[in-house]
């Protein structure tokens, strides 16, 4: 036999003491490195001028022409030939330049090496500068109007109209050996990326200088590594490079030379100078503090969506909504009267659905409002005038009764039945005191003559409805933009496919008239989901998934005490961002909420001779739960969180949000008369409708037929839930794949996504509660009782 040799008890203590005192060492090396980096010193108050930063751009933003083009020539022209001359003769004077000359001068001092070098060879100086507030600013420009006045004359304009037309000729060829034009172009997009409310959140912005100062840190430790920074830095950076003397002078204190900034490398394409670099100061970073650069809310949103979204104009959003009048009929005639009716009326009525409406006449009455009545064949008509609202009731509807045989008039045979299309006649006829003649065909040849006055329209609300298509299977290339829109995508891997289910629904109004054609897309390799709506083959609005990468997390900002919106994964919240032809509109939020598991009850034991049986306990009734979203307004900002609305409202299958109201049971969709943005509020529509396909735990679809019923896995149990008939939730996808909350907990981030069930049985189902299980009888003799069933929850889906 061997022999066996026994390791005194303290090898393994030991080996625990090593990997305690290993670890600590680790945590202190990081802890040590963040606190050397916050001992940095900056020579502003970073947190503000990043503020005063975002002001600035913010005020930029609203021109356009000062992204390129002949406006950006001409103000080149002007910083070179007249302010730089003008600054240097004005030095230590509190000055502010024009905007398109402050763009210019913001744009050259981002480049700190070749500013201070063009500075030296135009004006023999440095140009000093620091960020001004809106009232600063206001002061600084009236006194440096007069300097400009003093010097150049008053034909010399001092403030241009930058919504001018100029040549598209227009040249000038710049004495800075830094390419102006270019550099304007490529930070044309950079606003964009840090334009979202949590950017000017001070909490976020501390951190925001932290992290900036570890960059610095970062870059003293790695004096020869190009370092890519997040964009909450790089703001921070931005804000302090146009303080240029303080921005020299505290970069050469801390890395013995003042630092450049260098953004002419753009591409992000898979093995480029930018994505290489992007990836070793990733590793250089989690090295030096331990913990991810990479942080929620600081990362790349892809590409501005201006110019690549369609704004519509005032009339196609008037062509498209409901209007409201008086309107007079004059005069009712009827002509070729049947010569067995010796007496009759016409009766005639607004309704609101067309023919035939059932042969109920609860349905005529509740669809239809009785207007006025004339005796046929002859009889006086005095006119009536009467309110219309051609959304409520598009249809005119005359009903011709022969009343020969009836006493008093009252009753009768219907003659005939006919209907016209009120509401398109009205609205074609736009303007004011508009007369015209009707003529209202019934069978056997009578006809009734109307004449109608019609008042001034005014616009009312857009009423919508959906006729859905089927999903289909498609692959869209994800480098493709003018298939996904100014979607910000990753790309895929060599060899994966990008297979996305695609649906393009149709879009009418009140009148029958095809408006919008929304296209619905899912992609799961993508992560992504996306709602296109176009108007005459023209995207006017865009809603698609975001997550972390633009939306900062609970432990960024404080939650629930500011208008910015966090997503917290750890609830498996989705949000979807809503973007027109002037950039971000809106974001909406989803998560579940109410969601309990059914538990099973516990059998009962049979009782026996001389023993008495265990009763069983009973199970809980399980709850599927509901929808809750928020919509963030983005145009308008707000200080206060908005509100919390239950989707679908508590009873019904209607939701309201801000300013759109949607029936999901019959895809019926009304947008306020208040609002000219009529698309956004679509696309709004659809992503709630999107987000409840995302958020709603249930056993995930794999496979991506569309089917106009629900049939899930054999074994998930559906009661009392109607989602299969909600077809408005059926059109945003509930039917197909999506990248939905289960999808992720399956394939991408297991246990990721809270509620969300792997399994396909229905008491784990997500979605269903979950038949708690009968605890079962105890048997005869001293019965242990029936634990009872704890009922199930209804499934999802």
């Amino acid at each position: 036999m061997g022999m066996i040799i026994r390791l005194p008890s303290i090898i393994p203590n030991l080996f625990f003491i090593i990997a305690s005192i290993t670890i600590r060492t680790v945590t202190w090396k990081y802890r040590d490195a963040i606190a050397k980096a916050q001992s940095l010193k900056l020579g502003i108050d970073a947190e503000a001028a990043a503020l005063l930063e975002l002001d600035f751009l913010a005020r930029v933003n609203q021109f356009p022409n000062l992204y390129g083009g002949p406006v950006v020539r001409r103000a080149i022209q002007r910083y070179e030939e007249l302010w730089l001359p003008l600054a240097a003769r004005l030095k230590g004077q509190k000055i502010a330049a024009p905007l398109d000359v402050a763009w210019v001068w913001h744009c050259h001092m981002l480049s700190p090496l070749k500013y201070r070098e063009d500075c030296m060879a135009l004006v023999n100086s440095v140009i000093c500068h620091r960020l001004l507030s809106d009232q600063e600013r206001g002061d600084c420009l009236l006194k440096t109007k007069g300097f400009w006045i003093q010097e150049y004359g008053p034909d010399v304009p001092f403030v241009v109209d930058l919504t001018d037309d100029i040549s598209p000729s227009y040249d000038y060829q710049t004495k800075c050996s830094y390419n102006l034009e270019a550099a304007i172009e490529r930070q044309s997009v950079f606003y964009y990326q840090v334009s979202l409310p949590h950017y000017r959140s001070w909490t976020f912005l501390e951190k925001a200088v932290q992290r900036y100062k570890m960059f610095l840190y970062l870059k003293q430790q790695n004096p020869y590594v190009f370092l890519v920074p997040c964009y909450d830095i790089d703001l921070v950076w931005h804000a302090h490079q146009v303080h240029p003397n303080i921005y020299q002078i505290d970069t050469v204190n801390i890395l013995r030379k003042m630092l450049n900034h260098d953004d002419t490398v753009n591409d992000r394409s898979e093995g480029s100078k930018l994505d290489r670099a992007n990836k070793l100061t990733r590793r250089l970073w989690q090295a030096l503090y331990g913990v991810s650069i990479a942080q929620p809310g600081c990362m790349f949103r892809g590409s501005p969506p201006e110019g690549k979204i369609v704004a519509m104009t005032t009339a196609q959003v008037s062509s498209i909504t409901s209007k409201h009048t008086h309107v007079t009929i004059t005069k009712a005639d009827a002509i070729n009267v049947p010569p067995s009716t010796r007496e009759g009326k016409v009766k005639i009525f607004l309704c609101k659905l067309s023919l035939p409406l059932g042969p109920s006449k609860k349905v005529f009455k509740r669809a239809c409002k009785h207007i006025v009545s004339f005796k046929i064949p002859s009889g006086s008509f005095k006119g009536k005038r009467f309110f219309y609202d051609t959304g409520k009731h598009p249809y005119l509807i005359l009903q011709a009764i022969d009343t020969t045989r009836t006493w008093c008039g009252c009753g009768g045979e219907e003659i005939g039945l006919s209907q016209h299309l009120l509401a398109y006649l009205v609205e074609e006829h736009l303007g004011k005191y508009h007369h015209f003649s009707l003529t209202v065909r019934f069978p056997e040849e009578l006809n009734v003559q109307l004449k109608m006055h019609i008042g001034q329209l005014q616009r009312g609300p857009a009423i919508l409805h959906v006729v859905a298509d089927k999903f289909v299977k498609a692959v869209m290339p994800e480098n493709l933009e003018s298939m996904w829109g100014p979607t910000p995508l990753t790309l895929l891997p060599s060899g994966v496919k990008n297979a996305c289910v695609v649906a393009s629904h149709r879009i009418f109004n009140h009148i029958e008239k095809l408006c919008f054609i929304c296209r619905i897309i899912h992609c799961e390799s993508l992560l992504m989901s996306a709602v296109q709506v176009f108007y005459e083959n023209k995207m006017v609005a865009l809603g698609h998934l975001i997550d972390t990468d633009q939306l900062p997390d609970k432990l960024q900002l404080e939650s629930g005490k500011s208008g910015c919106c966090i997503l917290n994964t750890d609830n498996a919240e989705r949000a979807i961002q809503i973007k027109n032809a002037r950039g971000d509109w809106a974001i909406v939020k989803g998560k579940w909420e109410g969601y309990v598991k059914g538990i099973p009850g516990v059998p009962g034991v049979p009782g026996e001779p001389g023993i008495p049986g265990v009763r069983g306990t009973p199970g809980r009734r399980g709850k599927t739960g509901h929808l809750t979203v928020m919509c963030y307004d983005l145009v308008h900002g707000q200080k206060n969180p908005p509100p919390v609305v239950r989707v679908p409202s508590s009873g019904t299958f209607d939701f309201r949000v801000r300013d759109v109201s949607v029936n999901m049971e019959n895809s019926q969709i009304m947008i306020s008369a208040g609002t000219k943005d009529v698309a956004e509020h679509l696309a709004l529509a659809f992503s709630v409708s999107m987000l409840h396909v995302m958020c709603q735990p249930r056993p995930y679809l794999r496979s991506a037929v569309d089917s106009q019923e629900i049939r899930p896995p054999e074994k998930a149990k559906l009661k009392n839930m109607k989602y299969q008939d909600l077809s408005f939730l059926v059109s945003a996808g509930f039917l197909t794949t999506t990248p939905c909350n289960p999808y992720i907990k399956n394939h991408v981030n297991s246990g990721r996504c809270a509620g969300c069930c792997g399994r396909e049985e229905g008491g784990a189902c997500g979605g269903c509660g979950g038949c708690g299980g009968c605890g079962g009888c105890g048997g005869c003799g001293a019965c242990g009782g029936c634990g009872g069933c704890g009922g199930c929850g209804g499934c999802g889906g």
